[in-house]
């Protein structure tokens, strides 16, 4: 599993949480969290009436000393900003608040609107990628090549795969007309 955050443009922010289908290299998008954010000295609490969501609030602690709750093996962000992906519970929690991902293969796009409050849950097709396989006699020689060429070489090789797959997703969120919307509006 692994996440990949950053801004989608404008005043959105984005977190993909992805995971690998059994235990193949094929890597699929789980959930996306767009979230439309406002400077506020306290976050807003996003109450949502979608029957996706269940109410289950999680202790957010800030600071350096922040650590993921039990239960919870993927995150992005902190304290009360902070995202956070069950693959096992097949959850993601924003502000407090999980939401079940789908039982199909659908990708569960969370849309947050912070100056409403708003949160719109929105199911797209994404495909499938091939991410890239490292074999473990591969990973045991960059370990071990004393140059760092090795490591270099299969750090590049791993970087470029998630590139390849973000753009993929990148192209599928903004080809569905509700995210559209979101991200221009």
């Amino acid at each position: 599993m692994g996440v990949i955050a950053g801004m989608g443009g404008g005043d959105v922010s984005v977190t993909y949480f992805f995971d690998r289908v059994g235990s193949t290299s094929i890597t699929r998008l789980e959930a996306v969290v767009l979230r439309r954010r406002v400077e506020r000295e306290q976050p807003v609490p996003v109450e949502t009436p979608n029957v996706m969501s269940e109410r289950q609030p999680h202790e957010a602690s800030e600071g350096p000393g922040w650590s993921m709750p039990d239960g919870w093996n993927s995150s992005s962000g902190t304290g009360a900003d902070a995202v956070l992906y069950s693959s096992l519970r097949r959850l993601v929690s924003v502000a407090g608040v999980e939401y079940r991902l789908p039982a199909s293969e659908q990708t569960c796009v969370l849309m947050i609107n912070e100056a409403t409050p708003s949160v719109t849950v929105h199911l797209i097709d994404v495909p499938q990628q091939l991410g890239y396989e490292i074999d473990r006699s591969e990973a045991e020689r960059a370990r071990a090549d004393s140059t760092g060429t090795l490591r270099k070489a299969l750090a590049a090789r791993m970087s470029e795969s998630m590139r390849v797959q973000h753009r993929a997703w990148d192209a599928a969120l903004k080809a569905d007309p509700v995210v559209r919307q979101f991200l221009i509006s």
